[in-house]
């Protein structure tokens, strides 16, 4: 993503937004954008409303087929079943934080 997973820089390149959803769980709060009749939906943290934590595609609508097609990059993952594609970033870990979630294994 050219944009380094923030909102507001992937503005622009964006279709206009259709749907804003608000989701409130008990685990985790998000914001949920859908784009183009929802092939595309991308997803922030309601903690840090401009990071954008995934993306998921539906790769029938041809502007994003070209996702149904292996990706490889350093930073960020892609998961597909069926149609659709889930793009994840993958953030480096300090050494702090990967030692608190180790010590409770």
């Amino acid at each position: 993503m050219d944009a380094g997973w923030k909102l507001k820089a992937a503005q622009p390149q964006l279709p206009p937004v259709q749907v804003v959803h608000k989701e409130q769980l008990e685990t985790q709060d998000w914001t949920e954008y859908a784009y183009d009749g929802g092939a595309l939906r991308v997803y922030v943290s309601s903690d840090s409303p401009n990071d954008i934590f995934a993306l998921l595609v539906d790769t029938r609508e041809p502007q994003y087929a070209g996702f149904s097609q292996p990706m490889f990059a350093e930073h960020y993952r892609a998961y597909r079943k069926g149609q659709y594609v889930v793009v994840v970033p993958v953030h480096p870990v300090s050494a702090e934080v990967f030692t608190k979630l180790t010590s409770k294994l």
